[in-house]
């Protein structure tokens, strides 16, 4: 599979053209493609203004497939795997309100941050490299969603309790924010 694509063919909706391929560019474990049409599509903003099926879909796949990368011997190995995954809560984050979509997406993307966070990619924190700048990107967009978790007081507390390494290394963002809304979410009856 080549990493050649383009959406510039106005008959070609983005989505029809994005989920074929990611579904193929995953079979195969192409992990490069997978990476260039996740920046695609974050690029072209295909996620912005109303929520379509279609949108749903490909969100759900995205994650999807995230879940599944983070399984993949090469998660430790391959910035490309992180790359994707970082792409996908960049779009969460700037593109997608959780709230206008199923349930289960929301579902998704709290199984996906809680995969990410688990004990064995921390490392990846501290390593130097590419694949330490992109696991960063989806720790720094994992603690700019504790308003979204804070409205879900189970995954909310769930991810807290996952964050302690790096709150462990004082970071402020986190001793701040998330440190605040736990008390505030443990304190109510």
């Amino acid at each position: 599979m080549t990493s050649d694509f383009s959406f510039d063919t106005p008959e070609q909706h983005e989505c029809d053209y994005l989920i074929p391929h990611l579904r193929e560019a995953h079979s195969i474990l192409d992990y490069k493609t997978l990476s260039n049409l996740a920046e695609n599509a974050r690029g072209k903003g295909i996620f912005y203004g109303d929520v379509e099926e279609e949108h749903v879909t490909l969100f759900k796949l995205m994650l999807n497939i995230s879940l599944d990368l983070l399984q993949q011997p090469e998660a430790f190995l391959s910035a490309d795997i992180w790359s994707f995954i970082a792409t996908c809560y960049d779009i969460h984050f700037h593109q997608i309100q959780l709230n206008e979509y199923p349930a289960d997406t929301a579902g998704l993307f709290f199984e996906l941050t809680r995969n990410v966070l688990q004990p064995a990619f921390y490392k990846l924190y501290t390593e130097a490299g590419s694949v330490q700048h992109w696991y960063n990107t989806c720790i720094y967009f994992i603690k700019m969603a504790d308003g979204w978790f804070s409205t879900r007081k189970r995954e909310f507390i769930d991810i807290y309790t996952l964050l302690q390494p790096w709150m462990n290394h004082q970071d402020t963002d986190l001793n701040e924010y998330w440190s605040d809304i736990y008390k505030d979410l443990t304190s109510q009856y």
